[in-house]
């Protein structure tokens, strides 16, 4: 959603679709950033075991302040060498924008939940092994 909005921005940058599609394009990706950013927050507190959820919470808001400097800087970069020809470097950021969000749509589907590690026939818990039998048993 954030990546189709932002390629939807990015648009009037051709000749001939009309300008009302900047409003349409940056309303869809806010949309879509509006829905993923608290709903990243609630599956980490979630999927974290209580004496995680501190560093586990530390590390996404770390995580997120970090890439956005980064993307803004290679933005900045981008932007840069274009120089009077203004249109080139906006082609450069719009593009790096719509890379990264398929480059984050590409990752997420790496993302399981507990449920679905549990249930896997590879991941043995120490919950799920049987206890070991006395040394002296029979």
């Amino acid at each position: 959603m954030v990546g189709g909005g932002i390629a939807l921005a990015a648009l009037p940058l051709l000749p001939g679709p009309p300008a009302w599609l900047v409003v349409a394009g940056w309303s869809v990706a806010g949309f879509g950033i509006g829905l993923s950013f608290p709903m990243l927050s609630v599956l980490t507190l979630g999927l974290s075991a209580p004496d995680e959820q501190g560093r586990n919470a530390s590390a996404l808001q770390l995580g997120d302040a970090l890439c956005s400097s980064a993307a803004l800087a290679i933005a900045g970069a981008l932007f840069g060498p274009a120089g009077d020809r203004g249109e080139r470097g906006f082609v450069f950021v719009f593009a790096l924008a719509v890379s990264l969000a398929l480059l984050g749509a590409m990752l997420a589907r790496r993302a399981t939940s507990r449920e679905s590690i549990a249930q896997s026939p590879s991941s043995t818990t120490a919950d799920q092994r049987s206890p070991a039998s006395p040394a002296g048993a029979s």
